[in-house]
């Protein structure tokens, strides 16, 4: 009788057992879904960033990219065409070392007083002329790349500021849109203000 009890009461603590792994597996599964659940919210939330950052850069790029069919007019004459200090890779160091008139001997005046340094506006001048030569919708073609990065920088500025996506993209789409940027998006030499932008907005 006694082995009988205990093989009973074994059985019973065997069956009484089982409701708690069924209990864990349903905990498990629940936390499984949960997780699933979270990356998929996850991913929709990186859906809305994007769109909410792309439409302002888009605005940007659709609104400036009629430049590309423009030439090199007023100061681009002489500081992309008449410059040789851009002309050559080799040349790279002495953007760091001159102001941007340096190459204009024929104006000792000029060459002797002139404090405009601009080292990184020169140094993409040297860049862009390595790689697009005298081809002006090359050159426009990088004024739109940077305002387009500026506009999207801004978008990115004013959301940690705001913690607004909506909010942002449109004050980033009112910037990538606003005439007062057309000079410098449209002119060659004018790039120094965006170029300013995209590394004033990153700081």
């Amino acid at each position: 009788m006694a082995k009988k009890k205990r093989r009973s009461s074994a059985t019973h603590a065997v069956s009484a057992g089982k409701p708690h792994k069924t209990e864990s597996s349903a905990h498990v599964a629940l936390d499984s879904a949960a997780v699933s659940g979270g990356s998929s919210n996850k991913i929709s939330l990186q859906k809305w960033h994007s769109v909410y950052a792309g439409i302002p850069a888009m605005l940007a790029l659709l609104t400036s990219i009629n430049t590309l069919w423009n030439r090199f007019a007023f100061d681009d004459t002489q500081q992309v065409l008449g410059n040789e200090f851009i002309k050559r890779l080799s040349d790279l160091p002495l953007v760091f070392t001159t102001s941007v008139w340096a190459f204009n001997t024929e104006s000792l005046s000029v060459a002797s007083t002139d404090s405009y340094y601009r080292p990184l506006f020169m140094g993409l001048f040297t860049l862009n002329y390595a790689i697009f030569g005298t081809a002006a919708w090359g050159w426009h073609l990088v004024n739109v790349l940077v305002h387009t990065g500026a506009t999207l920088l801004v978008w990115f500025v004013l959301k940690e500021l705001t913690n607004r996506k909506g909010l942002s993209a449109i004050a980033a789409a009112l910037f990538a849109v606003h005439p007062a940027h057309s000079e410098s998006v449209a002119w060659i030499s004018g790039i120094t203000d965006p170029l300013m932008a995209l590394f004033l907005l990153p700081a």
